[in-house]
């Protein structure tokens, strides 16, 4: 391994070490500020969601969503399961669905995930001369003696390897907190999702 490959891998390490310290913290804050409000409602076995759209001073869009599911006959890990997988093949559910073409940027960042730690890099055709690029890592943990799931997805502010093209793209930020547990006694696992989504140049 020549010293080039060593330096990258070093540095590889570093992020991780980083990225598992951001996790750690990013869900304590999860459950202490945005956790708030994902646990502030008071019937999870009822169907919920609200959505707001606002537009900032600087011209910014603004979107706020709130959203709580039910999902009967299911065990949490199976559902907790099934949005990892939705995650890791976004790009093509969203080129899909959204009636866009999405490519993944970070196809050979391989070496830069770790068990828990998933990073998005995408480009999103929109509509002609529309392109948004999403760069959002999502932090992920199953605890299996509680039988609860916890996602957290935060973007990127800065990002050497993929920067951001501001006079081409529009910039699209995602904040997200995911919570998955059981309704008691029951077999209906309970999805409580929170998400911050901000366009911007």
């Amino acid at each position: 391994m020549d010293d080039r490959r060593k330096e990258e891998k070093v540095q590889l390490i570093e992020e991780i070490s980083k990225l598992e310290a951001r996790l750690a913290f990013l869900s304590q804050q999860a459950v202490s500020d945005v956790g708030k409000t994902v646990l502030s409602v008071e019937d999870l076995s009822e169907s919920h969601h609200t959505m707001e759209d606002v537009v900032s001073s600087e011209g910014d869009i603004l979107n706020d969503r709130f959203i709580v599911v039910q999902y009967e006959q299911q065990s949490v890990r199976t559902v907790f399961d099934s949005v990892l997988y939705y995650g890791a093949n976004v790009e093509f559910v969203m080129s899909e669905s959204d009636d866009c073409v999405t490519i993944r940027e970070d196809a050979d960042d391989d070496n830069k995930t770790a068990p828990g730690i998933t990073p998005h890099v995408l480009q999103v055709t929109m509509a002609p001369g529309v392109v948004a690029e999403y760069n959002t890592v999502m932090f992920s943990e199953y605890n299996a003696r509680e039988d609860v799931a916890l996602i957290v997805a935060r973007f990127v502010d800065e990002d050497e390897l993929h920067p951001y093209k501001l006079l081409e793209r529009i910039r699209h930020d995602l904040t997200m907190v995911g919570m998955f547990s059981k309704l008691p006694d029951t077999d209906t696992v309970v999805v409580r999702f929170w998400g911050h989504l901000r366009w911007h140049r």
